[in-house]
């Protein structure tokens, strides 16, 4: 997960950002859409590994209501972002960029917390 998280990040700084034409947002739909949806689809797995069984919707319904937060402000700051930028994209990008950078951050974290920062350990 943490290699598609931050894959994402780098393919919307590197490749959406400066993209002029067709092809490369093209490109760049593809390459995100998969690095997102494996991603997305790991996040519930990785909550029922965390504690047990008999606690898992408790831990699902958490997942979500930290993660309806974003889903809530994350629309209007970009709508804010883009009206100041008279309609432009870029600073959009660049604020979906960082804050998939900080996502990735943050999945890195977890992981050391619960590993330690050891890159062949089977979580």
């Amino acid at each position: 997960m943490i290699i598609l998280s931050a894959f994402g990040a780098i393919m919307t700084l590197a490749l959406w950002l400066p993209a002029a034409a067709d092809a490369p947002i093209i490109m760049y739909a593809i390459m995100y859409g998969f690095a997102s949806g494996c991603t997305l689809s790991i996040m519930p797995a990785m909550v029922a590994k965390l504690g047990h069984i008999s606690q898992l919707g408790a831990r699902s319904g958490a997942l979500y209501a930290f993660s309806s937060i974003g889903v809530l402000i994350g629309s209007p700051i970009g709508g804010a972002i883009q009206n100041d930028q008279h309609g432009g994209y870029s600073g959009l990008i660049i604020f979906t960029g960082v804050a998939l950078l900080f996502g990735t951050f943050f999945a890195v974290l977890s992981r050391a917390a619960l590993v330690g920062f050891k890159i062949k350990v089977k979580v």
